[in-house]
């Protein structure tokens, strides 16, 4: 369900996770009440502000993120081995799920990272970044949109 745009200026304005957040703080109470939001997006969104932000509205979050971001132990997202794993990243005081997809790539795969908040089987959160369109959300040049906003009922 589409809900509203705000586009990102540059240096100097609001962040693309601020106007992200403000932007879902204007979904009516009725529709937060009658349906299971949850945030679909793409990279720009995996800012520790914007997973803060999400869980303190408790909004789960399914977003991509970057293969060299730092887990609390040192290591890298990209040095996990079980999709699905429960990890802690740096500047969270919670954790969250990852797990992967193999986008095709001018002939290749790629594999693509993907956060949820919301302690998910690794099958389940890829077929959210996969079969929803997310992928091809995900792998536009130009990661300043929120990619979607699923309202799934509540009953």
């Amino acid at each position: 369900m589409p809900w509203g745009f705000r586009v990102w200026r540059g240096k100097g304005k609001p962040s693309a996770a601020n106007l992200a957040i403000r932007l879902i703080d204007t979904l009516p109470p009725r529709v937060t009440r009658a349906f299971r939001v949850i945030i679909l997006a793409d990279t720009a969104f995996g800012s520790v502000e914007f997973l803060k932000a999400m869980r303190q509205r408790r909004y789960p979050v399914i977003v991509e993120v970057r293969c060299n971001r730092k887990l609390c132990d040192g290591r890298q997202v990209c040095d996990l081995a079980k999709k699905g794993q429960q990890v802690r990243l740096e500047g969270l005081s919670f954790s969250v799920t990852i797990s992967w997809l193999y986008l095709k790539r001018d002939g290749t795969l790629e594999k693509r990272f993907v956060l949820s908040t919301r302690p998910l089987k690794g099958s389940t959160i890829t077929w959210w970044g996969g079969a929803d369109g997310a992928s091809r959300a995900f792998s536009r040049p130009s990661n300043t949109a929120l990619a979607a906003i699923d309202l799934g009922n509540k009953r």
